[in-house]
This record gives structure tokens, sequence and C-alpha cells, in this order.
């Protein structure tokens, strides 16, 4: 009798157990993605410098970064900035042909990091 007892009483211990731990998540949330809108990209006047304008209302007043990846090489920041407080933001750049352009978004408390590809240099 007392076997029946103990061994009931471990099979609710471990039943409350396991559902004490499926009930709370690993994660609070899973967060998600900036929405970055590029608003205006393009040449400034044939001269070989770019620019690139947008906005990101959810990193309002957060640093920007673009960064700069040529040839088989990783990315590396290139220039950085802080949005206004609407999440606006400005690039000028250049760089030589073959250079690709990202325009990248830190991690907050409730979004994940994120990037955006702005383009690459190319000869015509």
């Amino acid at each position: 009798m007392r076997k029946l007892i103990s061994v009931l009483a471990a099979v609710i211990i471990a039943a409350a157990t396991m559902v004490a731990f499926q009930s709370a998540p690993a994660n609070s949330a899973a967060k998600v993605k900036h929405e970055i809108k590029i608003i205006d990209a393009g040449e400034i006047k044939n001269s070989g410098r770019f620019f690139v304008k947008g906005k990101v209302p959810t990193a309002a007043k957060k640093t920007i970064k673009l960064e700069r990846k040529v040839g088989n090489q990783g990315r590396k920041l290139y220039k950085k900035m802080k949005s206004n407080n609407k999440g606006k933001f400005a690039f000028q750049f250049d760089g030589p042909t073959g250079s690709c352009f990202y325009v990248v978004a830190p991690k907050t408390a409730g979004y994940k990091k994120t990037s955006v590809k702005i383009g690459c240099i190319v000869r015509v």
C-alpha cells in the first residue's frame, strides 16, 4: 500500500513539473525585424558619390549603420549616424567598383538587428 501511494505521489509530482515547464516559454516573445523603408537612393549628379535616405520608425533616435562589403571580404562598418525622432536617416557614400552597401538597424528590446541591401557599385 505504501509503495502504491509513493508511486502515485511521484507520478503526480512529475506531471505537475512537466506542466509547469511547458507553460513557461523559453523566450517571452520572439523578436521581429525592424521595418526599414528606403525612401530614395541614387547617384549625386554623375559625381561617383551616392546617397540613401530612409526611415526606421521602430529605431527612432538610435544609431543606424551603413556597412560596406568589398569583393569576398565580410561586411565592415563604413559610416554611422543617429536617426531623428521620427527614425529618418540619410547617408552619402562612395567606394570602389564592386562595393555593396547595406543599411543596418540595431537590436532593441522588441526588435532583432535588421539589414537591407542598398545596392552595389558597378561599372557601366
